[in-house]
């Protein structure tokens, strides 16, 4: 991760419900944008510099939508049924599968609105990215095999000789 210079948890507020009382305190005190385009525009500046200076993996925050552009960028978007989502976040963060679908479901919801707002983009639409997969149904390193296969197929990544 880059250094922001914030803290990790704060970060972490930031994509949360207390993003807005945050971003509020940021914005009265230190820009002109109001509080969320602030926060906003600075995300936007630091995930394209990292992506024009390369060799990077950008999850999420829009960054399929701000590197768009970005010669040799190569966008993927990963799916899973809701309950097989929720079973992995329960034993890793060990909790109730009740409890980890209501959390997907809710940063689902803060995702696809952020996604709205800033990008004017359905967060779904498999248009925004370069390959789509289902991986509830592939291991990691299936996953991963198929990222790198595609990604040779579209001529970003190139084995050396």
């Amino acid at each position: 991760m880059i250094d922001t210079g914030l803290s990790e948890s704060l970060v972490e507020t930031l994509t949360g419900r207390a993003r807005n009382k945050l971003t509020d305190l940021i914005q009265t005190t230190f820009s002109t944008f109001p509080p969320q385009v602030a926060v906003h525009k600075k995300l936007v500046e630091i995930i394209a510099m990292l992506a024009l200076n390369g060799h990077v993996v950008i999850v999420g925050r829009g960054g399929n939508m701000i590197t768009k552009e970005v010669e040799n960028g190569f966008h993927v978007r990963l799916i899973a049924p809701i309950h097989q989502r929720a079973e992995k976040l329960s034993k890793s963060m060990n909790m109730s599968k009740g409890e980890a679908t209501k959390m997907i479901k809710e940063k689902t919801k803060q995702r696809e609105e952020y996604m709205k707002e800033f990008f004017k983009i359905d967060l779904a639409d498999p248009h925004n990215y370069d390959m789509v997969i289902n991986d509830a149904m592939f291991s990691s390193e299936h996953v991963a095999r198929m990222i790198i296969q595609g990604m040779k197929y579209k001529g970003v990544l190139v084995e050396p000789k």
